[in-house]
């Protein structure tokens, strides 16, 4: 191969490499987010998550999602708040669900579990900034490495 050659397939791949970032190539990793950044205490919290492939992902509010409490020091906390929490607070055993393979959406009232002596109680999140963490497959309900992708922070005020 001349360097002419080399240099013109060079310039080739770099043309590609940009256009596929321009026009979107590349970015089919699913997305999640909330539908504002903030919301007063008690406001129900709608969330989204869009992917231009198939996934598999449980339910979200009830076993799919993890939330965390950002800390004014950036500290993540784990803040029970689905069915999965609920149960492993009273001792259910329970059969996993079947996972969905749509866009999901869902909504959250703000309700929390607060475990005390395996009695779980529901409260309101307190006040602060939180994010929501989303677990997925590709290939197959249960079946390949889950991956997992975090929303926007949002704030309740």
């Amino acid at each position: 191969m001349t360097t002419k050659i080399k240099i013109l397939v060079g310039i080739l791949v770099v043309i590609i490499i940009i256009a596929g970032g321009w026009w979107g190539w590349g970015k089919l990793a699913p997305t999640i987010s909330t539908d504002k950044t903030e919301y007063d205490e008690g406001e129900k919290i709608q969330i989204s998550v869009s992917s231009k492939k198939t996934i598999y992902y449980l339910p979200l509010t009830e076993f799919g999602l993890t939330l965390q409490k950002i800390n004014e020091d950036g500290m993540l906390i784990e803040i029970p708040f689905n069915s999965i929490d609920y149960a492993n607070c009273v001792g259910i055993l329970f059969e996993p669900p079947s996972c969905g393979i749509s866009s999901p959406r869902d909504i959250w009232d703000q309700n929390i579990i607060e475990c005390k002596n395996g009695k779980a109680e529901t409260k309101k999140a307190l006040l602060g900034k939180y994010r929501f963490v989303f677990s997925y497959w590709e290939d197959d309900c249960y079946g390949s490495k889950k991956r997992i992708i975090s929303s926007n922070e949002f704030t309740i005020k």
